[in-house]
């Protein structure tokens, strides 16, 4: 068959393929036109999935008569004017081709007002064809109507998702462009049933607080992070809310929502073992970042998009979301038990299950006392007497503002980490040489990770060869590890590695530096003298993050007076 050039019909049902793949598309294209117009309230009606009619109806600023026509074309837009504008994209739309798309594959009406107008116009589009502008009655704004959604593209609803699936994305959708808008009024019904009322809020907390309710917004943690290119605001779940499925995660790049695949791994890294398996974290991410810097223009649909600088990104998601989780007031026991009842009077032999230590703690008189000035300057509460330790594992130890629980394992493990990171910071690392050379097998993918990560691997103080069959030979090691540790401080670093390409020194130090804290610091049940505890717990006190293990779990538990005398249904002491 010849080459021929195609009727521009089906060339635009060709670019409708990519842009309008479902009933969601249609709703997310107009959404987005409607916030470019300025609009402080947005209504969306939908019928039958979307298929039978869509409806957006807003507030903005309008389309004049003149150029209602042109709305209907392909790449026809306002919001570019060369093509320095696409690497600079400041608008939600910016392409010209829904509109025209959505034409050639439905029956499409469009009215609109605009200030100065007397009155509304109105045009409908249908394939090819595109009416004459007539006199409408509308108020400011725009309103456009979609019927029969690829009326002429039958094979395309055979491929669609159910109607109930379909009606899910629309409601996420016009969730999700609440959440990162709350100062736009979103109404949102399906087959004559309101779904949602949205009123307009003045912050994304009222409007979070409004969509999920003020208990699921107790739970969460704000978290904040700026540089001169870029910030990111929102809120992360604490440690007591996590769900089986990642409905919970958001990500907003300049108030655009978008899926970003490396945000579940990040989420993972942050939480560590707080994170129980199979469940996921909340987090509600707001990127502001310089346009110049990201591209939005790598999926049809705008739901993905790609940054030049993609590892400054992760680490700097990371960092707000660690910052968030660690070292925000000491962990307080009515976190860890919120739907705890307190104890009822008629309830004979009831007893708070996390009180019940048994045998009775003894109080010893020469109690340990820690060094005042110990603590970190922004930790509110810490320790000041131990009393003694209980389950081979937990220091118990008081104030005069409640006890602590301290885990002597995850304690020591903050400490050594903290410890090494603080020797990489200020170049400390002593290469030792090894007397006899240490032998590791290694395939020869993980061969290559190596040698791409030799500087990388001299810097932290390893010297390696290869020798061939022979595999990998270790000459010389840092001088932190210990003796006997070398093959499996390189096999860690080989995990490390090949779970993530282009990884920088500092975060390869990091999970090295996690991995050896945890191996070297002091077990659960080994037998430590009470008069070691005060210099572990000045040591724990004195880290820049004291209340977690590099992994996440908690350092220390504090249970304060006030709520102690709360499980006892007395008033606190002032």
């Amino acid at each position: 068959m010849p080459i021929h050039k195609l009727p521009d019909l089906i060339i635009a049902q060709i670019a409708a393929g990519e842009v309008i793949e479902s009933p969601a598309a249609v709703v997310k294209e107009l959404i987005e036109n409607s916030m470019d117009a300025r609009a402080d309230k947005i209504e969306i009606v939908v019928e039958d999935a979307g298929l039978a009619s869509i409806q957006i109806r807003d507030n903005g600023t309008g389309i004049l008569r003149e150029e209602l026509s042109l709305a209907l074309e392909s790449f026809a837009t306002s919001k570019i004017q060369n093509s320095d504008d696409l690497f600079n994209i400041s608008s939600m739309g910016f392409r010209g081709e829904a509109l025209s798309s959505i034409r050639s594959v439905s029956h499409v009406t469009i009215e609109s007002k605009t200030a100065e107008s007397e009155y509304a116009w109105k045009i409908t589009g249908e394939g090819n064809l595109v009416s004459k502008p007539e006199p409408s009655a509308l108020p400011d704004g725009t309103r456009i109507i979609v019927k029969n959604l690829f009326y002429n593209v039958p094979v395309r609803k055979q491929f669609l998702a159910k109607e109930k699936k379909i009606n899910h994305d629309i409601l996420e959708l016009v969730t999700s462009y609440a959440t990162v808008r709350p100062e736009i009024s979103f109404i949102c019904s399906i087959d004559g049933k309101q779904l949602i009322h949205f009123p307009a809020r003045n912050s994304v907390s009222e409007r979070l607080t409004q969509i999920y309710e003020n208990t699921f917004m107790k739970s969460m943690t704000p978290l904040y992070y700026k540089e001169p290119s870029l910030n990111i605001q929102g809120y992360t779940s604490g440690s007591g809310f996590f769900h089986s499925r990642p409905v919970f995660i958001k990500f907003f790049v300049n108030q655009r929502p978008v899926h970003y695949a490396p945000l579940f791994k990040i989420l993972k890294r942050a939480y560590g073992e707080l994170l129980p398996p199979g469940k996921f974290a909340a987090a509600f991410l707001m990127l502001e970042i310089d346009p110049e810097l990201i591209d939005v223009n790598v999926h049809p649909q705008k739901k993905e998009i790609r940054f030049k600088d993609e590892m400054h990104i992760n680490e700097i998601i990371y960092n707000a979301i660690n910052r968030a989780l660690e070292n925000r007031g000491t962990i307080d026991i009515s976190r860890k038990f919120a739907n705890l009842q307190k104890a009822q009077p008629d309830k004979v032999g009831y007893t708070p299950s996390f009180l019940d230590f048994s045998p009775p703690l003894l109080v010893k008189e020469d109690a340990p006392h820690i060094e005042a000035g110990t603590p970190s300057s922004n930790i509110q509460f810490f320790p000041e007497i131990i009393h003694s330790r209980i389950f081979d594992t937990f220091i118990l130890a008081s104030s005069r503002d409640g006890v602590f629980l301290i885990d002597q394992h995850t304690a020591h493990e903050r400490i050594q980490y903290e410890s090494y990171l603080e020797k990489l910071k200020n170049r400390k690392i002593v290469r030792q040489r090894l007397l006899n050379p240490a032998s590791i097998n290694v395939s020869p993918s993980e061969k290559k990770l190596l040698q791409d990560s030799m500087t990388i691997l001299n810097g932290m103080g390893f010297e390696i060869e290869d020798f061939g069959p022979a595999g990998i030979k270790i000459f010389s090691v840092p001088e932190y590890l210990a003796e006997g540790e070398e093959q499996e401080a390189l096999r860690t670093i080989i995990n490390i590695i090949s779970e993530q390409t282009e990884l920088p020194g500092e975060v390869l130090f990091d999970s090295l530096a996690k991995s050896l804290a945890c191996k070297s610091a002091v077990k659960k049940g080994d037998q430590i003298s009470l008069k070691d505890y005060p210099e572990i717990i000045a040591r724990l006190y004195k880290c820049k993050n004291p209340l977690r293990c590099p992994h996440g779990r908690p350092t220390v538990i504090h249970f304060s007076k006030k709520n102690i005398f709360e499980f006892f249904n007395r008033p606190a002491p002032s």
